[in-house]
């Protein structure tokens, strides 16, 4: 009885989720070109609660920004000097841009995904060297995802 059910329970996981989608990357573009197509697609990402707020590029990393975050310290003190009194006070504030940096040189081979259930979405997995997943992107082009494949593997293989 427990043999059948098994075997059910298989056949019915196998027809859930996500197909891969063979697909080899071919860079064939310049660096301006694959930021605009890398950034596109970020900020189309059809998955609300993981689009950025912004893309930033560096030399050695993207930026998924989230928004900003300010820490900061501060101290002060008075003394009193007849009627008055003496103020004194000191402050540091660091604000940085708050979300997820991909290191170019971290970049695995990522993978394209077509949903099973409903055409024309397609799941990108961005995977570091370890095959560990990055960060998913979600779209409903499938030319789209194919360029911005071909973009981070030309912003991997072209990186500092």
């Amino acid at each position: 009885m427990k043999l059948p059910a098994i075997g059910m329970v298989a056949l019915l996981s196998t027809g859930c989720g996500h197909a891969l989608v063979d697909y080899s990357p071919m860079p064939d573009m310049n660096r301006a070109q694959a930021e605009r197509i890398i950034e596109q697609v970020f900020l189309e990402d059809y998955d609300q609660n993981q689009r950025p707020d912004a893309v930033l590029f560096d030399d050695d990393y993207i930026l998924l920004a989230d928004g900003l975050v300010t820490h900061g310290t501060s101290v002060g003190g008075a003394t009193l000097i007849g009627s008055g009194a003496l103020m004194t006070g000191s402050s540091k504030y660091i604000t940085k841009q708050a979300g997820l940096r991909i290191y170019y040189n971290s970049l695995g081979r990522s993978t394209l995904h077509t949903k099973r259930a409903r055409n024309n979405r397609f799941a990108i997995l961005i995977r570091n060297r370890e095959g560990a997943h990055i960060r998913r992107v979600s779209t409903t082009n499938e030319q789209r995802a194919k360029q911005f494949l071909d973009a981070l593997e030309y912003m991997r293989t072209h990186s500092s």
